[in-house]
């Protein structure tokens, strides 16, 4: 008889477990779940997923991106989190159109130096984080004063001349 309730007693905790796990994945297909600010740092050779709360008055698309360009805080940094991107790149703004986000940026990418490795890893960070949100599949990178024009960047000269996605934005 023993047996049978401790058998049933882990039965009730796998069922409550998988109830919980079920649920957010609910609320996050449904959109239940309140919007995040979703950006990605590099953690050793990975980009890793940074989560922090949407505060009034923020955008999720916006202000993610924001994060992402202002780099590491203190408690990132204390967990290995770095960013490969340059200080001097800015977000002058976007625009969606269906599933593409199209990222406007200042001459930041300029001031990027480094391997193709570091490029390719910069480029991975805003193409991951514009993808985060939801929505969005395939971002295009557009520098002011070159729209239109292939965007070369770093002195190893990467071109980027088409819409990027997870699946091209591999460092």
């Amino acid at each position: 008889m023993k047996h049978i309730f401790s058998f049933l007693g882990i039965i009730f905790i796998i069922l409550l477990v998988g109830a919980y796990i079920g649920w957010n994945v609910v609320q996050e297909t449904l959109g239940l779940r309140p919007p995040e600010l979703r950006f990605y740092f590099i953690k050793g050779e990975s980009l890793v997923m940074v989560r922090r709360p949407i505060l009034a008055g923020q955008y999720p698309v916006r202000d993610s991106l924001y994060m992402l360009l202002q780099g590491p805080d203190a408690s990132a940094k204390a967990k290995g989190y770095l960013t490969a991107l340059p200080p001097q790149l800015k977000l002058l703004g976007y625009t969606t159109e269906d599933d593409t986000i199209i990222l406007k940026l200042n001459n930041g990418f300029d001031y990027l130096s480094g391997g193709s490795s570091q490029i390719r890893a910069a480029v991975a960070q805003l193409v991951y984080t514009a993808t985060a949100q939801k929505g969005i599949k395939k971002c295009v990178l557009s520098v002011s004063g070159r729209e239109g024009q292939p965007l070369i960047i770093g002195g190893e000269g990467l071109v980027i001349d088409k819409v990027l996605s997870r699946e091209t934005a591999t460092f």
